[in-house]
């Protein structure tokens, strides 16, 4: 039911929440309570109980009154922002929804929950505003490339859990899901120019220095080590070693996929061992040579666009 009434056109944010789209159902618990209601007004009209019948009557004011305050709960509410962290493909997708109201009443127990997605609570935000709240929700991350985001639900039970209130909205706004890096792929390839230098040698223009907690494997000079009986990190004083050229054209045995996950792989590799490399893909201008966090995200938000296999 919530699909067929939920068809709605993408909306750019914010987007509010329309109060005629605001739909309220009895729960379970709802269900019995109001079949209790009814059978005690029967009861009470059959024997003339005139206390039974108020009580009835007073009950059934409270169910009516849970329902109009659950509708209220959702009633100007407010999607002020959505932030979703890239994540890799087959790893969920954590999604950071922003919510707010304008009006006095506080909102507890709203519920946050995306098409085929995990549900979460909403609860408030760490501000000094008490009209925001915030929510993170889980989206699979099937397949790389950039995703619209899926209609998104709002509901609440609140205050008795005896009706359930609910609508849904479109929000405007997408998500990249990077590629998969391939598992126990091969090591780095090896520069041409760097084939005669051994990673546990010093070269000829590097320093030693002590080693500090965070220096890479990579940089520790053993042998040097080993005479000194303490750890020597080197620290290239020249142009350093040649930066990797990782290019799809290289790796034309492999599959279209399989290359997006090799060069994935090798990235986090080079990464990894603080190593620069560029990415040549086809019909884009290479990237780098750099290293670091930020050259990684360029690369693989690349290699997550890549086009679809013809």
């Amino acid at each position: 039911m919530s699909r067929k009434l939920g068809r709605l056109k993408r909306q750019p944010l914010p987007c509010a929440v329309n109060a005629r789209r605001i739909y309220v159902l009895p729960t379970g618990v709802g269900l019995f309570f109001a079949t209790l209601v009814l059978v005690m007004s029967l009861g009470a009209l059959n024997y003339g109980n005139n206390p039974a019948l108020l009580l009835a009557l007073l009950l059934a004011g409270a169910g009516l009154a849970s329902a109009l305050s659950a509708h209220l709960q959702l009633s100007g509410v407010v999607v002020a922002g959505i932030q979703a962290a890239p994540a890799r493909a087959g790893e969920p997708a954590q999604v950071h929804i922003q919510l707010e109201h304008a009006d006095p009443r506080r909102r507890e127990g709203l519920r946050v929950q995306w098409d085929d997605g995990a549900a979460a609570t909403a609860a408030p935000a760490t501000t000094a505003d008490s009209h925001q709240l915030q929510a993170i929700c889980s989206l699979p991350a099937v397949k790389r490339g950039l995703h619209p985001l899926p209609p998104l639900t709002l509901s609440t039970t609140q205050p008795l859990g005896l009706v359930l209130a609910w609508t849904r909205l479109h929000p405007h706004r997408q998500y990249l899901i990077y590629p998969a890096a391939e598992h126990n792929g091969p090591p780095l390839p090896t520069p041409p120019s760097a084939s005669g230098n051994r990673p546990d040698q010093a070269g000829e223009d590097d320093l030693l220095r002590d080693y500090r907690p965070g220096d890479s494997r990579a940089r520790i000079a053993w042998k040097a080590s080993a005479h000194r009986q303490s750890l020597l990190v080197r620290q290239p004083t020249g142009g350093g070693p040649t930066p990797l050229a990782l290019d799809w054209q290289q790796l034309g045995h492999l599959a279209y996929e399989a290359r997006i996950s090799r060069l994935a792989h090798w990235m986090e590799l080079a990464a990894h061992s603080q190593r620069r490399w560029s990415l040549q893909l086809p019909g884009q201008p290479a990237l780098g040579p750099g290293s670091g966090h930020d050259h990684l995200q360029a690369c693989l938000r690349a290699l997550a666009l890549m086009p679809d296999e013809r």
